[in-house]
């Protein structure tokens, strides 16, 4: 984990978990950073600051095997200050608490007798 993030630990509700092979920030269970070991920081954020983000150099979005991983955005951790990569991990942490995925209800499943 990068030693610039451990501050989001003091964060309400934050916690951290390694996922995926990668270090993962969430609050109240839910993604809003994943550092994975490819030395990017990948931030859920909010449409302007996403677009903010964006304009970052090297800054694209969050790629994953299958393509990009939703709405996510990333860019190098080593071109991210100190500062710029606390107020990105805020902005992100605020969105993902106040847009909680919604839940969905399991469908039940239909018991045969044989």
């Amino acid at each position: 984990m990068d030693d610039r993030l451990a501050v989001l630990l003091t964060w309400p509700d934050v916690s951290h978990r390694r996922m995926f092979n990668a270090d993962c920030f969430l609050v109240g269970g839910s993604m809003f950073l994943i550092l994975p070991p490819e030395g990017v920081a990948a931030f859920k954020l909010p449409e302007r600051e996403r677009q903010e983000f964006l304009d970052l150099p090297d800054a694209g979005p969050f790629l994953v095997s299958i393509g990009a991983f939703g709405t996510w955005v990333q860019a190098p951790l080593a071109s991210l200050d100190e500062g710029p990569i606390i107020d990105y991990a805020r902005a992100a942490c605020e969105h993902v608490r106040a847009n909680p995925p919604k839940k969905t209800r399991k469908k039940p499943t239909r018991k045969t007798l044989r």
